[in-house]
């Protein structure tokens, strides 16, 4: 039997400046329902049980793009690093639904910058 929910216990990620020829930064994560993403491309779900066989009925996807008409849950602000944000299942994702993570930067000036974003999630 295929699980009904995937409980979402963890949201991490980070953004990296490199070359910074900085005046201001500014950082955001975004945590969303549903919306669209634009030219996604499809991630494998990897199981962490080490002894189960069984595959994640999560289908996980990235985009470059922000979602658009997604209802947004929660905005934090980001410093420059590594964030962490134990949400231990608050956000609850039933089939046929999304719950997409936005993460962002900016500089005022210029510089490199990346960003990274992850879920932790498990399946009942």
């Amino acid at each position: 039997m295929p699980p009904d929910n995937n409980f979402v216990s963890r949201l991490s990620g980070g953004i990296t400046i490199a070359l910074n020829l900085l005046s201001s930064f500014s950082g955001s994560m975004i945590v969303s329902a549903n919306g669209t993403l634009s030219s996604p491309s499809t991630l494998t779900a990897v199981n962490s049980n080490l002894s189960s066989t069984n595959t994640s009925v999560a289908i996980v996807r990235f985009s470059i793009a922000a979602p658009t008409g997604a209802t947004t849950l929660m905005t934090m602000p980001l410093q420059a690093g590594p964030f962490s944000s134990s949400v231990f299942g608050s956000y609850v994702v039933p089939p046929g639904l999304a719950i997409n993570l936005t993460v962002s930067g900016s500089l005022s000036v210029g510089g490199l910058l990346a960003s990274t974003a992850y879920f932790a999630w498990w399946e009942v």
